[in-house]
């Protein structure tokens, strides 16, 4: 197990980290530092590019075959205005019996499994404040294999080993 400095309470820990996620889409670097603050409205859950670009932040769940838990990417997903929309009108929404299921995109992948920018996914609504789970759709892409197949703890250590703080 790798010790960390969590990046949200400064303490360090002996547990494994299991979860990384990514503070913004990665499209918002697309836009020069100089104009986001014009062009990018913007939370810890959604993200509006220019009115025309719309994000939400949901939850990438990786099983582990050696613990009952799953490893946790928070990543972002672009989803069309429709999508964007009816995702903000059940974020209160106490339970999921009428939610549908939304599609997008992931926003910039994830680092660890290359070709993952824009892969198709589809997002499920969780209630109370929860932020949505992403299923990649594409299971012969090493990311949606992974998800369904499940991950190694050596493969956490891999994630982990370039963002901990010792």
């Amino acid at each position: 197990m790798i010790p960390f400095r969590c990046s949200v309470c400064g303490q360090y820990h002996d547990n494994l980290l299991m979860d990384l996620a990514y503070q913004h889409p990665a499209d918002v670097f697309k836009v020069p530092a100089n104009e986001r603050h014009q062009r990018i409205r913007m939370n810890e859950d959604l993200c509006i590019i220019d009115d025309t670009e719309f994000y939400i932040r949901g939850v990438l769940m990786l099983p582990v075959h050696e613990l009952v838990d799953s490893f946790r990417w928070g990543v972002w997903a672009q989803v069309d205005k429709e999508a964007f929309d009816y995702y903000r009108t059940q974020w209160n929404v106490p339970s999921t019996d009428n939610f549908r299921s939304l599609s997008g995109v992931l926003s910039g992948g994830i680092g660890a499994y290359p070709n993952s920018d824009q892969l198709m996914i589809a997002i499920h609504l969780q209630a109370n404040n929860q932020r949505p789970l992403f299923v990649v759709l594409d299971q012969k892409h090493p990311l949606g294999e992974a998800q369904q197949q499940g991950i190694s703890l050596h493969d956490i250590e891999r994630f982990v080993a370039p963002v901990v703080t010792r």
